[in-house]
């Protein structure tokens, strides 16, 4: 055991300190990481209405890397969480048409996830297709 005097106020045990550091990092590795996070999908409820459609774009370090348009943004209303809206991204060409009014979609293959900005963490939404809900 070694022991530091800094003057004659602070004794300190030189090995406690690095165990206690070694056990801090030790602790961090099997924290959750919310980045890593997936979010159930049928969390968003079961009707969806498409409000508008938006080009999207590929992003790096938060800016936008060319402006090549790589799929759209379909900003999707849910009814269940008061009308709360998320951009949900389908890359390739465009599936719908922005409507006129609220319109019904089903969503094929959504992933939910968490991102971090530094205005917080953000729900990233992707799905593989969006059709319209025929009525009934």
């Amino acid at each position: 055991m070694r022991t530091i005097c800094l003057g004659q106020i602070l004794i300190f045990d030189v090995s406690l300190i690095h165990n206690n550091v070694v056990e801090y990092y030790e602790r961090m590795k099997t924290m959750l990481n919310l980045n890593e996070l997936i979010i159930d999908p049928r969390s968003v409820g079961k009707k969806l209405f498409l409000v508008a459609v938006k080009p999207a774009y590929n992003y790096v370090n938060g800016h936008r890397a060319s402006d090549e348009v790589v799929g759209f943004k379909y900003e999707i209303a849910m009814p269940e969480h008061h009308m709360e809206k998320i951009n949900v991204r389908i890359d390739g060409d465009c599936q719908m048409k922005e409507p006129d009014s609220f319109q019904e979609v089903a969503l094929e293959g959504l992933t939910l996830s968490l991102y971090w900005t530094p205005n917080g963490h953000q729900v990233k939404a992707t799905a593989n297709k969006i059709r319209p809900v025929a009525n009934k």
